[in-house]
């Protein structure tokens, strides 16, 4: 007997209660979904709630970096680099011209950094990537459009090229 033929062998009385306890289990496993995203969603906002506080950027008009912590706790092993199309042969040359890395950046701070490219040679301002390790030992990356990712590896292994760079200290700026 296939399912078709059992459905039309049921009495009505039945078929209604078949009806009623299959939308019931699936609004019960809706329900269970919709709780299982809601606490993921929650637990992502409580890993990143000090990694959003974190922002780079380029300063064209006053030529240098700029990285903001405004979160509570320290951030560690900064990395800011720029990225545009027409600074990548450059960067290969020389990553010390374009990129700089510090051991931590202050709660509360704002670090701004003399930058050594010639930026009146380019045909767009540039952009800024940033790697940094927040107060609970976790790796982010804020791409050049925003947008927060944690990443699962050390600086170091992400960026091979920073082995070769000095860090940078230098004086917080309270903002």
């Amino acid at each position: 007997m296939g399912i078709f033929e059992w459905w039309i062998a049921l009495q009505d009385g039945s078929k209604a209660d078949w009806l009623a306890g299959t939308a019931t289990a699936l609004a019960f496993l809706f329900a269970v979904v919709q709780l299982a995203i809601e606490l993921r969603r929650r637990k992502l906002a409580e890993i990143q709630e000090q990694a959003i506080q974190v922002s780079g950027w380029f300063d064209a008009y006053h030529h240098h970096f700029v990285v903001r912590n405004s979160s509570n706790a320290l951030i560690y092993d900064v990395f800011i680099y720029l990225v545009d199309d027409d600074f990548k042969e450059h960067y290969r040359r020389s990553p010390n011209d374009f990129s700089l890395k510090m051991r931590l950046v202050a709660p509360g701070t704002q670090v701004t950094v003399p930058c050594n490219v010639d930026y009146t040679k380019l045909t767009k301002v540039p952009l800024v990537d940033l790697i940094f390790r927040d107060s609970a030992g976790r790796v982010w990356m804020r791409d050049r459009y925003g947008n927060l990712v944690p990443q699962s590896k050390a600086l170091e292994e992400l960026r091979p090229e920073t082995k070769d760079i000095d860090y940078y200290e230098p004086a917080p700026q309270i903002f």
